[in-house]
């Protein structure tokens, strides 16, 4: 019990971390459609924290939808990069340990990679809905030699509301990943904003085709206050 809820708190921090780096004026290094990628470097890792704005036609609620990972949600089928999920611990409706299957990449050059993150969604008094992620080490999921071990750093994507627009999303794809194995910093640098970019242009076509969206009761929500 006290371990869950340990957890429990870990991922309200990460929340609280990406609502803070959503807030933030980074250095731009690319953009295109209407949506801008920018960079920051972190104090604590060699990695860069990426973050990708932008709008997209559809209400927060159903945005989050799409982009919360899954086997059996809507972004399994259009999120090009992922493999698969895997569910290995569920701590509560909208908070679980779960790992994240890349498939390879440059016609196999790059391997494909495994994360084993602490995921949740949550909500904000204000209406905005965020996604987030952290690694952690976990018994459930010991590292398999048929794929490279990542670290995601608080990591995530916050949707939040436009005033007098309910069918429209300011977007925030925050990323912070360490990809393992040899590749140099410079190819990753070099990947990241274009990564970034695609995975929009997926995501708004995907909401393009999707069915009418029928709002249902939303992930737990966090006191604002709590957020400052």
């Amino acid at each position: 019990m006290a371990d869950t809820e340990s957890k429990l708190q870990q991922a309200d921090d990460v929340v609280r971390t990406l609502v803070y780096y959503s807030r933030q004026e980074w250095k731009v290094v690319k953009s295109s459609s209407g949506v801008v990628v920018s960079c920051h470097s972190s104090p604590q890792y060699s990695e860069k924290i990426y973050k990708g704005e932008g709008e997209v036609d559809a209400p927060p609620g159903q945005v989050l939808h799409y982009v919360t990972p899954g086997n059996d949600l809507p972004r399994k089928q259009w999120d090009s990069t992922t493999k698969e999920w895997k569910e290995i611990e569920r701590l509560d409706k909208d908070t679980v340990v779960i790992q994240t299957i890349t498939k390879a990449a440059m016609a196999g050059f790059i391997k494909g990679r495994d994360f084993v993150d602490l995921a949740c969604t949550r909500c904000l008094s204000d209406g905005t809905h965020i996604c987030a992620a952290v690694s952690i080490d976990h018994t459930g999921c010991p590292p398999d030699s048929r794929y490279v071990r990542g670290t995601n750093h608080p990591s995530g994507l916050v949707c939040f509301p436009i005033p007098g627009q309910p069918n429209k999303t300011k977007f925030t794809f925050i990323i912070h990943s360490i990809l393992g194995g040899m590749l140099p910093t410079s190819v990753v640098e070099s990947a990241m904003p274009s990564s970034i970019l695609k995975f929009f242009s997926e995501l708004r076509n995907a909401l393009r085709n999707a069915p009418p969206w029928v709002e249902s009761d939303g992930p737990k929500m966090i006191a604002q206050q709590t957020l400052v």
